[in-house]
């Protein structure tokens, strides 16, 4: 006879297997199965665990990639150094493709992992619902991409740092730029109606009426449409000099092809979602030319030449996710080191209270766990990708 006790996930005692024959065997199998998993629990506390949550498939998925990419360099040159109070790191990953929806899953599968930092996630919905779950877990979070003032405003825990710069930000060097540019043009301002593209169009809307114009039209667009051709008649018919467009880059792409079809010249500048090389392909011919912001090229050293030199770091905007992301690992290894433990408590306060010196600088938190950067600058798009805009005097 056999008799095999375990403890149930809520620590109940069950008691399994009375007799050598079928439920004898499954206890043989259940006690092989639990020194296994005990065996990999004790192999994976030899490591300590940097989850990356991102999107890896769909649109976004270069900004998942390019993330995982720098953290995967931070882990090799802190584990070449000697780890982090002598514990070598390991990567643990989990896809939200962006997606709400997804984000708790990915969320749970990095608690599972036993996860101390997260790199991630991107997208402002799945940032946040992921990290609701971190704060439930007191695991700590740094997001290198997700810009939206709210996250950080209300935080869900002292655990989530955004090493991304704040979203309001875009939305005043937009207005400034079309302020100076068009001091005197006919300027519209369009959103799709989201809290991403409305958000940005109201703060470009109170910079443009603050510097003493008016636009012509504040108005939401149809987002989805097969069609804008409708809107292009109208930027025609107003004699639109300038349109700011706060929305998503697929009907801002579609939006650009339209007005270049009735060969409009009005110049066009959306926000930071028309980076993605998906806008260059869908809008086509009708990209180049068009203004947008986005994150401003982060300060060189010598180190981050350096390892861009050694990764073949493209000149893209993936460049600057990998190097936040290095940065974030550097920042949580860095507050480990200063608080002599890997605690959560000790952690988050040490990351709090200290500028820590990174691969891109200088980094500083204000109290709500938000980098203390300017953050935005105007590009533009060209036939090589987006470029830094120099500034240039009013040309209405």
């Amino acid at each position: 006879m056999h008799n095999c006790i375990f403890l149930s996930k809520h620590g109940r005692m069950k008691q399994t297997s009375r007799d050598i024959g079928r439920r004898g065997w499954a206890c043989a199998v259940a006690v092989v199965i639990t020194a296994t998993l005990a065996a990999g629990v004790a192999h994976a506390q030899d490591r300590l665990v940097i989850g990356v949550g991102g999107p890896f498939t769909g649109q976004f998925e270069l900004f998942g990639t390019s993330i995982r990419t720098g953290v995967d360099a931070a882990i090799d040159d802190i584990n070449d150094a000697g780890g982090v109070l002598g514990q070598p790191l390991a990567l643990s990953i989990a896809d939200d493709a962006c997606n709400a929806d997804r984000a708790e899953a990915a969320a749970n599968q990095l608690v599972g992992a036993n996860a101390v930092l997260v790199v991630g996630h991107v997208c402002y919905s799945a940032t946040r619902e992921a990290a609701a779950v971190y704060a439930l877990n007191d695991i700590v979070q740094i997001t290198p991409a997700s810009q939206s003032d709210g996250l950080t405003t209300n935080r869900p825990g002292p655990g989530l740092f955004r090493l991304a710069p704040r979203a309001e930000r875009q939305g005043e060097v937009a207005g400034a730029f079309l302020a100076d540019r068009h001091p005197t043009g006919n300027i519209a301002i369009l959103h799709d109606g989201t809290a991403y593209g409305k958000g940005l169009a109201d703060t470009v809307k109170a910079v443009v009426n603050a510097a003493g114009i008016q636009e012509v039209w504040f108005d939401e667009y149809d987002a989805g449409d097969e069609s804008q051709i409708d809107l292009a008649i109208r930027l025609l018919d107003d004699a639109i000099d300038a349109v700011y467009l706060g929305g998503y880059h697929t009907d801002i792409a579609q939006i650009a092809a339209e007005t270049r079809g009735l060969d409009l010249k009005t110049v066009i500048i959306g926000p930071d979602s028309i980076a993605d090389s998906e806008f260059r392909a869908i809008a086509g011919p009708a990209a180049i030319g068009v203004f947008l912001t986005f994150q401003s090229p982060l300060p060189e050293t010598d180190a981050s030449r350096s390892l861009a030199a050694r990764l073949k770091l493209p000149k893209s905007i993936g460049t600057q996710y990998t190097l936040l992301a290095y940065a974030a690992v550097e920042l949580w290894a860095a507050a480990a080191a200063r608080a002599e433990s890997i605690a959560f408590d000790a952690v988050i306060d040490a990351v709090a209270s200290n500028p820590t010196d990174t691969i891109i600088g200088t980094v500083r938190f204000d109290d709500n766990g938000s980098w203390q950067t300017d953050g935005f600058s105007v590009f533009e798009w060209g036939e090589d990708g987006i470029q830094p805009v120099a500034a240039a005097p009013a040309t209405d």
